[in-house]
């Protein structure tokens, strides 16, 4: 039963995942573009900034870096290794970094005035996103400093995830029959949820606000 389930998490689901994504996204899109005119500048209040500004900084440029390296673990991108390093990009440094910028956004929900224009989903995505972190940086530091021997090298990473891009999935035995393979299914149902949550999901809305104000206005 638990091959059965794993399969479709590492299979099914990533490409359930990536259309609803990519759906929502261009549902988002078509909204904005065929929504009416509105006059005025629609200012998002309070005007100042918040103080911790290098924060969201910080978050932005682990996010970026993160999906660089995610990349690398379908091939090899040469432009990735203008500077050459091992994969996982960032050593572990990365994904420390994200989930403490995570961790940071999600505490601030319990303060106002942030509290106040928070949902249930804010902290489930927030909370979903360091899962996620905490489980990847674990299999990745785990597999670089050679601990309790995962052996999930980039090369099953990348025989895995270029079978999905091909849409010939395969889930490589040195990944299916590892002591951790549980880790890795669960990392990726924990980013699948992430994925699907993201395009209606105020981290979304900061894009296609952009959209509103700029497209949208008389």
């Amino acid at each position: 039963m638990w091959d059965k389930i794993f399969h479709y998490v590492l299979i099914h689901m990533v490409y359930l995942a990536f259309a609803v994504f990519f759906g929502g996204i261009l549902f988002k899109l078509i909204i904005v573009l065929f929504s009416k005119k509105f006059k005025g500048s629609l200012a998002t209040y309070p005007r100042k900034l918040p103080r911790p500004i290098g924060i969201a900084a910080e978050a932005l440029i682990a996010m970026v870096l993160l999906v660089l390296g995610h990349l690398e673990l379908i091939k090899e991108f040469k432009f990735i290794q203008i500077i050459k390093h091992d994969v996982f990009l960032g050593a572990g440094f990365v994904g420390i970094t994200f989930m403490i910028c995570t961790l940071y956004f999600l505490f601030r929900r319990f303060k106002s005035p942030w509290r106040e224009i928070s949902v249930p989903e804010d902290f489930l995505l927030l909370i979903l996103l360091f899962l996620t972190t905490v489980i990847g940086s674990h299999l990745h530091i785990g597999e670089r400093y050679e601990m309790a021997q995962f052996g999930l090298n980039a090369e099953l990473y990348r025989e895995y995830f270029g079978s999905l891009v091909a849409f010939k999935p395969v889930i490589p035995e040195g990944i299916s029959l590892s002591p951790h393979y549980v880790l890795v299914a669960l990392h990726i149902f924990l980013a699948n949820l992430v994925l699907m949550m993201l395009p209606f999901s105020k981290m979304m809305h900061m894009v296609f606000a952009f959209l509103s104000l700029n497209l949208k206005r008389k």
